[in-house]
């Protein structure tokens, strides 16, 4: 695996558990994205992947060695990009890349060149005079420009303004698209998501609850809708039927696992038996997401369990 949290646990001062048991597996060539409110984790298990944080409890580790035991031939296949990305501003553009290329002997200057070129950025300003944009811009031309084996971004496009994340993500498509790198992306931004990453996991309060490849997780969830004259059920309903809602006459909710549509249908009826004009369609990346944080914003308690055993599948790179 290039990537394994292995039981990985955080615990502070006074009791707080930032991440609870995390064991989750990243083959090569795969892109992860976490999700999940703002303290769910997804910063701390960054932090320990890349030992900047100790661990409580656990190992994680990348190419099958732990992180505490990483040596500079490991660190020079990651690269690694986040919101809060600290560069040595006092360097020129042209000096902040050539002070990194001989650090890593992967580096590709024919990729430096291209990117370059993407980016726009003025080779002979400081990094200190840059803004955010060309900032950002600069840090994610670092990290790829020796091919890193595992890229791990921490919320990288927080506060960019649209044209400036969609060249950095148009970037990262075209450098993923080989598939030969694994990624490990924090994200708010289900547009970066859909776009960067094939699999999701999403964190609650420092546990893994849903995860899976996202095709997987759509196809066999549904978006449900339809009308009744029944108020909602007095029996508890299914837990897998996330964000029940009812108004107007019209019930809504996603049902987690509904690809038997049959079933789903008589289950339904069992609970609002006038239901008609009933409609089921496997639901977007943004209707899913949501719905899970409403029910847990609703205290409807734990997630479940992962779809894969939590262990990922990498990219299809013919498609």
């Amino acid at each position: 695996m290039s990537i394994e949290f292995d039981a990985l646990t955080k615990s502070y001062r006074k009791g707080r558990t930032a991440l609870h048991p995390l064991t989750l597996a990243i083959p090569p060539g795969c892109a992860v994205a976490l999700l999940g409110r703002n303290g769910a984790g997804k910063t701390t298990a960054i932090q320990l992947l890349l030992d900047l944080l100790p661990a409580t409890g656990g190992a994680a580790r990348i190419f099958g060695v732990p992180s505490i035991s990483l040596k500079p031939e490991h660190r020079q296949k990651i690269g690694y990009v986040s919101e809060n990305q600290h560069l040595p501003d006092w360097l020129r553009v042209e000096e902040f890349l050539r002070f990194l290329k001989p650090m890593y002997p992967r580096w590709d200057d024919a990729l430096t060149a291209r990117l370059l070129k993407m980016f726009a950025l003025p080779m002979d300003r400081k990094l200190s005079a840059l803004s955010r944009g060309q900032r950002m811009k600069a840090a994610v031309l670092g990290a790829l420009c020796y091919r890193p084996e595992v890229l791990v971004m921490d919320e990288p496009f927080s506060g960019l303004d649209t044209l400036v994340r969609e060249e950095l993500l148009d970037a990262l498509v075209d450098f993923l698209s080989g598939g030969q790198c694994t990624m490990l992306l924090s994200s708010h931004d289900l547009n970066e998501v859909e776009r960067l990453a094939d699999t999701i996991a999403i964190l609650e309060e420092g546990r893994l609850g849903v995860h899976g490849p996202v095709d997987e997780l759509l196809s066999r969830a549904r978006e449900v809708s339809f009308l009744t004259g029944t108020a909602l059920p007095a029996s508890p309903p299914p837990a897998d039927w996330w964000n029940i809602s009812s108004r107007s006459g019209g019930v809504t909710f996603t049902a987690r696992d509904g690809a038997d549509e049959a079933a789903l249908t008589a289950a339904i009826r069992q609970y609002w038996p006038d239901a008609h004009s009933l409609s089921l369609r496997a639901p977007g990346l943004t209707r899913f997401y949501v719905d899970c944080l409403r029910r847990l914003e609703a205290g409807g308690g734990p997630l479940g369990h992962s779809t894969s055993n939590s262990t990922s599948q990498p990219r299809d790179t013919a498609a």
